[in-house]
């Protein structure tokens, strides 16, 4: 999804927040965008992710899967140590 877009159903979600409430309306935005407005938080997070699935080896490196183990997406912190 371009960041245009990204950008777009936020503010469309925000306008339903409005009309509707948050208590009716929750959002969880995992770049973190929705809640900050911080467009350069959002291109870096996309950033790292693109690099990701254009890099078999650091998708290998930032990825650690367990059989049946459920697995968190890293944060921004966790990110740059394993790219490091």
């Amino acid at each position: 999804m371009p960041v245009e877009t990204h950008l777009a159903v936020c503010e469309v979600l925000r306008r339903l927040q409005r009309e509707f409430g948050t208590a009716n309306l929750h959002i969880h935005d995992e770049s973190g965008y929705f809640d900050t407005g911080d467009l350069e938080a959002l291109l870096r997070k996309r950033k790292t992710i693109d690099d990701a699935l254009n890099n078999a080896d650091l998708i290998l490196r930032l990825t650690h899967w367990a059989a049946g183990d459920r697995v968190d997406p890293p944060d921004d912190e966790q990110l740059a140590r394993r790219i490091n």
